[in-house]
């Protein structure tokens, strides 16, 4: 799992506690013939994973208590996506 904070501009975070919600695949592990070709595949994966975060699919789920601080929730779950998007709804 790698995760990219995306308009992150706070500052420094260590310490503090982060959750992670994964919600989907972009792609299989990839051996890059040089550093330039990695680099656009990050960027790639960043722009694909906006235009996901976007889409009607996932827009429910920023608004899941999992994300919110002091949301009583394990900080380690696995629920169904039906369940999760209920949750959202909340």
């Amino acid at each position: 799992v790698e995760a990219h904070l995306m308009g992150y501009e706070g500052g420094d975070f260590y310490g503090d506690e982060m959750r992670l919600m994964l919600t989907g695949f972009q792609r299989g592990e990839v051996k890059f013939g040089s550093f330039d070709k990695l680099i656009a595949a990050i960027n790639q994966d960043i722009e694909d994973a906006k235009a996901a975060l976007d889409s009607p699919e996932m827009a429910p789920l920023a608004k899941h208590p999992y994300l919110k601080a002091g949301s009583g929730m394990k900080t380690w779950m696995l629920m169904p996506y039906d369940d999760v998007v209920k949750a959202s709804q909340v």
